[in-house]
């Protein structure tokens, strides 16, 4: 519905980004399985639920049908949905489907040669899920229709209901993709994806122009992942630009204490700072004017 609204009635004036879900781009081979071979939900052995005929009702189900070669016949052809005899299919109500996506990709390929669309249209930000079994194909004996997850004998995943592949936008390559190995479901309030989208409603608030335009000071951090208790901890810093020392506090993370202040001073090529701590999980922050700050976290045992 978004994609149709953006590319055919001008809804990329008006847009400034499509985040998607597991949005099946390219359809799902689940739509062809039930509409080929029924759906009904069973508790064991009881089926509790038959929705064959109202799912076949839909022109939304044919429109999640694949919009790529998905069926393979005995010859080892692959043919689009549309081109297949199969049972329970209308062929029409498919090739109306087909024509649906191929409307899409079409305005949105005209869209692409605007000057005006090309510098501030709508990105399209997919979320993809991986990892999980999902149906890549089909295979058409003449008599069954069986769902395959694999394609050629290539399994390349998914998120269990849309395939890898049918989760990107035709027009765009996978770089634009973020994957995340969970299932349709639960790609939503999975934590990475929900990360993901939080950053990109956020992109609006960053002026990438203010970090091009300088180079901001910043510090390179050696510190060791562990410490011994009897030893002191050694903390270095490289710095970009010269200070006159370099400011940095510790913090107990594994239970409630005072923090450790310290300072870094020149040394060298580097700056330096050491402190004695007790047995326990720490973070260390350093600080200083016209640096961007950073920290990072040790172990200190008993040992």
């Amino acid at each position: 519905v978004a994609r149709y609204f953006v590319e055919c009635f001008e809804g990329w004036k008006v847009t400034k980004t499509i985040l998607s879900f597991g949005t099946p781009y390219k359809g799902s081979g689940n739509a062809l399985g039930f509409l080929c071979n029924g759906f009904a939900w069973k508790i064991g052995p009881v089926q509790a639920f038959d929705g064959t005929d109202a799912l076949r009702s839909f022109d939304s189900i044919y429109q999640l049908l694949p919009t790529y070669p998905f069926v393979s016949l005995q010859t080892g052809d692959l043919k689009w949905v549309s081109e297949v005899d199969l049972p329970n299919l209308d062929r029409k109500r498919a090739q109306a489907a087909h024509a649906f996506h191929e409307e899409i990709r079409i305005a949105q390929a005209r869209n692409a040669l605007l000057d005006e669309y090309a510098r501030s249209g709508p990105q399209v930000r997919p979320v993809v899920g991986t990892e999980q079994p999902t149906i890549q194909s089909a295979e058409w004996d003449g008599t069954k229709l069986s769902l395959l997850t694999s394609r050629e004998g290539d399994d390349q995943a998914g998120d269990g209901t849309v395939p890898r592949v049918s989760a990107l936008p035709f027009e765009l390559g996978q770089s634009s993709a973020t994957y995340v190995p969970n299932t349709h479901s639960a790609l939503q309030s999975d934590h990475a994806a929900v990360g993901h989208m939080r950053g990109v409603l956020t992109e609006v608030d960053i002026d990438l122009k203010t970090y091009r335009a300088v180079v901001g000071a910043s510090f390179a951090l050696y510190l060791e992942d562990a410490y011994r208790s009897a030893d002191r901890v050694h903390i270095e810093v490289e710095v970009s630009d010269y200070v006159q020392k370099v400011d940095g506090v510790i913090e107990r993370l594994d239970e409630p204490a005072e923090s450790t202040p310290m300072t870094l001073r020149p040394s060298g090529e580097r700056y330096r700072g050491d402190v004695t701590l007790p047995p326990g999980t720490y973070r260390v922050k350093l600080s200083a004017d016209g640096f961007h700050p950073v920290d990072d976290v040790f172990l200190v045992t008993g040992e």
